[in-house]
């Protein structure tokens, strides 16, 4: 029987913008495939999700699925500013991983965090989508932190992510074209690798 991996996350992790091969999850898929390993990848990402809106859904997907590892990569979303503030307050994002951990922890040992992608504000303070939402690399490093932290405390896994992507990877300044995808896949799935969850 293959190992289930379920996927978590928003725009990024559902592959927006990739028109080459469909984001950094399929390109780990092909990459599995090429190596033969027995792996059934999940791909849940969800447009515009926050952590709130996978507080929602994550035990009924894992559930669904018998998930054997758990990746989640989801808080860009919630560091997103309108009226001038953020979507999630700090507090709060922290108490929704602390229940987002203890919901996967019900299912498995094997969980990942994946860090936070940096934006290029040019087009992304505001976006074209949005004249009123906003994502700024300073607070999208304070949410960051939070996971890391969060993370080390938790002996949970933690890639980081911050620094990856350059400003010619984010054509609309927030999500990744192929070769940012590309750069993604290849982050992960090195730190995958070096913890045997690949």
């Amino acid at each position: 029987m293959s190992k289930k991996i379920c996927i978590f996350g928003d725009s990024v992790t559902q592959g927006y913008h990739d028109l080459e091969k469909g984001g950094w999850i399929e390109r780990l898929n092909l990459y599995l495939w090429s190596k033969d390993l027995d792996f059934s990848v999940f791909n849940l990402g969800v447009s515009g999700d926050t952590s709130f809106d996978l507080l929602e859904r994550i035990e009924n997907e894992i559930k669904a699925r018998e998930a054997k590892s758990i990746i989640i990569n989801i808080g860009a979303n919630d560091a997103g500013v309108e009226k001038g503030k953020s979507r999630t307050d700090l507090k709060t994002f922290e108490e929704n991983f602390n229940k987002i951990l203890e919901i996967s922890q019900k299912f498995t040992s094997e969980i990942v965090f994946v860090g936070i992608l940096n934006v290029n504000e040019k087009f992304s303070a505001p976006v074209n989508w949005d004249e009123n939402l906003f994502y700024y690399n300073e607070e999208l490093e304070k949410y960051n932190l939070v996971i890391e932290k969060f993370c080390q405390e938790e002996k949970i896994i933690f890639i980081p992510m911050q620094g990856t992507l350059n400003d010619e990877n984010l054509p609309d300044g927030v999500h990744p074209n192929a070769e940012g995808h590309e750069k993604i896949f290849q982050r992960i799935k090195d730190y995958l690798e070096e913890s045997k969850i690949i």
